[in-house]
């Protein structure tokens, strides 16, 4: 039972460090996302669909409101309305 628990902390601990690593290659190599307001770089992604739904990996470092246009176009803003001058 005791190798059972050191197995899975093994585990957690690798996904910590690909996550980890992954976040840092999407920080540098995404494609960059802007602010629809003002046009301010928000955070930098990798988008793609999974399972049905849209994954935007490297947009869970970032505070901003998603929302879908009149044209079906996901747009994002600032969160907070000081950081956004648009």
């Amino acid at each position: 039972m005791a190798q059972g628990g050191a197995a899975a902390q093994r585990t957690e601990r690798w996904r910590g460090a690909v996550k980890r690593a992954v976040t840092a290659v999407v920080a540098v190599t995404g494609r960059p996302l802007q602010c629809e307001m003002c046009g301010k770089q928000l955070f930098r992604s990798y988008p793609f669909v999974w399972r049905g739904r849209l994954k935007l990996r490297g947009a869970e470092v970032a505070e901003v409101r998603a929302d879908w246009d009149k044209n079906d176009r996901l747009t994002f803003r600032h969160v907070e309305a000081e950081k956004c001058r648009g």
